[in-house]
């Protein structure tokens, strides 16, 4: 997959142009990258290479050039706003995406796919942002 290049070490984000191109899947106009799936980033010093989790929705994609991701780490600590991941999810030893470390990066800083999560997984993830950012719906019911 060819990801765009759109960000000059010289302009700020705000000035780069919308019109990024696009690999479309089979030609049919729809994006490649989809929510939920597991990237390797190139995050730059001191963080370097690791994977990611795209958060952004489906429709962005083909219109921006970043996306909302979080962060995958070995560092686990059994908290609620961390959702287990490892071998089963394409990645090759145990962490967690931890939804306490969300960014918007470039998309011209995802390396590899790694893999699409399952929906299961997904729904746990979508419940880890929400405890993350004070929406807990267990207090709500």
């Amino acid at each position: 997959m060819q990801l765009c290049s759109t960000r000059p070490a010289d302009v700020s984000p705000s000035s780069i142009a919308k019109s990024c191109p696009r690999s479309t899947d089979a030609g049919e106009g729809k994006s490649v990258l989809k929510r939920g799936e597991l990237w390797t980033a190139d995050l730059g010093e001191p963080v370097g290479s690791r994977p990611v989790l795209l958060l952004s929705r489906d429709g962005t994609y083909p219109f921006r050039n970043q996306a909302t991701v979080a962060l995958v780490t070995r560092t686990m600590r059994a908290i609620r706003t961390q959702v287990p991941v490892g071998p089963d999810d394409g990645l090759d030893y145990d962490g967690v995406i931890n939804c306490d470390d969300v960014h918007t990066i470039y998309l011209d800083q995802l390396r590899h796919l790694i893999a699409l999560l399952t929906q299961p997984k997904l729904r746990a993830v979508e419940q880890a942002l929400l405890v993350a950012i004070g929406i807990d719906c267990a207090e709500h019911v």
